[in-house]
């Protein structure tokens, strides 16, 4: 799955103009970077003074950072945002509204030489309010600079009302002007109807780049609308949609749209696709397996752990690799392949020239599996990192000599994890509980190799 980490106003990606003050605030020449996550605010979100509630709850986030109002600049007027991370602060709908209100009527980020604008609203109770609040805000004729928006962790769907949260939302990213670029909306309750109103969007945007979408439960359904909606799209990068039960249905139709998208002439930019937790299963695998094998499927990176893929879909996804040139990280953590399955994929790593990271942890492998993977490992010259953590490797039986080769004369590995496999612990390579001839075997491999960190 895509990283949802709050930007982080005091790394090293902050404008080189801007500088630490005493007080806690990062700011320069104009430019401002807060961060409050974790506070409750929830006071001044419901303030109903008479000075102004959307300029008090802005106020009242700078005062959590001692920043004495440092948000006001020249003529009242605040300098421009680059950061505001306001995170698990109890803002609720009403506090979430006024400070986006404040936001777009206030910021100076509107100016060409601004930085582009990132706000984090995660798990702060928004409801259908805030969300609405959240759509209005990017489509805000008075800001022309927002970069990042993360509203994860929020139900947009509790409150009700019409228009709904997520049309609210794809309205404005069908806005020509629009310049997001990162989308958060993990666990949101879209549900379908709101990743079909997403996806209608999506088909006309020309901003976004990253999209985080994982566990909205939006179905075949919507998922068949994102997919279709991709062959509109130039501009998709990465894709999450962990936990969406897509490829639910019977006949796969959702996962038969997403094979089509990913040989088609627009979508040739998605590289980054996270399908954890849904149910592929088999048939799913074998259908963007077909994809897989095409020399124009972008991808770079593929997640599908836990998709219920037994021997069969990794048979069919080993032979889509053989051929497969941009394909650089496979994860197929918690699938149970077996044996018959890692030997299909040992003998893909023979032939196939891109794949830098296998995770096959947890996916029912023993002896005979693990002899192919190494037989595979001794010619194969681009894989740094494999995960076999969890599985039987060990587990009565011989073929450790196989393994031990392949890792023995494997000259491009940095990485490997075999915990959980009641190896034997024999240095920092290898985590494990007991002493067998597979760790033994392993420990005399890694004494020889020059490559593992």
């Amino acid at each position: 799955m895509m990283k949802r980490k709050a930007h982080d106003p005091h790394g090293d990606d902050v404008a080189a103009a801007c500088t630490k003050s005493g007080d806690g605030c990062v700011r320069g020449a104009a430019v401002i970077n807060v961060d409050v996550s974790g506070h409750d605010l929830s006071s001044a979100a419901n303030y109903d003074g008479n000075d102004g509630s959307d300029e008090y709850i802005f106020n009242m986030i700078f005062k959590q950072q001692n920043c004495n109002n440092g948000a006001i600049a020249n003529n009242d007027r605040m300098a421009a945002v680059e950061s505001l991370d306001v995170s698990r602060c109890r803002l609720g709908p009403d506090g979430t509204s006024r400070l986006l209100s404040f936001l777009a009527n206030n910021n100076n980020n509107n100016n060409p030489s601004s930085p582009m604008m990132r706000i984090c609203l995660r798990r702060n109770a928004i409801g259908s309010v805030g969300g609405r609040a959240v759509g209005a805000f990017l489509s805000s004729s008075s800001l022309c600079g927002v970069e990042m928006m993360d509203i994860g962790l929020n139900d947009i769907k509790a409150g009700g009302g019409e228009p709904t949260a997520a049309k609210t939302i794809a309205d404005a990213l069908k806005q020509k002007r629009s310049t997001l670029k990162t989308l958060v909306m993990d666990k949101c309750a879209l549900g379908p109807d709101g990743a079909t109103d997403l996806a209608e969007a999506l088909a006309v945007n020309s901003s976004l780049e990253t999209l985080e979408l994982s566990g909205n439960m939006i179905g075949p359904k919507g998922g068949e609308a994102l997919f279709r909606a991709l062959k509109s799209n130039s501009t998709l990068v990465r894709l999450g949609l962990k936990m969406n039960r897509i490829g639910g249905c019977g006949d796969k139709a959702d996962v038969r749209s997403l094979s089509d998208a990913l040989v088609g002439d627009s979508c040739r930019r998605i590289v980054m696709l996270d399908l954890s937790y849904n149910d592929l299963r088999c048939s799913g695998c074998t259908i963007l397996s077909k994809a897989i094998m095409t020399k124009s499927c972008p991808l770079k990176e593929l997640t599908l752990e836990k998709n219920d893929i037994k021997e069969d879909g990794a048979r069919d996804l080993a032979n889509a690799l053989v051929t497969n040139r941009e394909l650089r990280t496979l994860v197929l953590k918690g699938n149970d392949i077996g044996n018959v399955g890692a030997i299909a994929l040992g003998k893909m790593l023979v032939r196939n020239e891109s794949l830098t990271v296998l995770n096959l942890s947890s996916c029912s492998i023993g002896n005979e599996g693990g002899a192919a993977l190494g037989r595979g490992l001794a010619r194969n010259f681009t894989l740094e990192e494999i995960e076999l953590d969890k599985n039987s490797l060990g587990s009565g039986g011989s073929d450790e000599s196989f393994f031990s080769v392949g890792v023995m004369t494997n000259e491009g590995l940095k990485t490997l994890r075999i915990s959980g496999n009641g190896l034997a612990a024999t240095n920092g390579h290898v985590d494990g509980v007991t002493h067998s001839s597979w760790g033994e075997s392993i420990a005399n491999a890694l004494s020889t190799n020059s490559t593992l960190l």
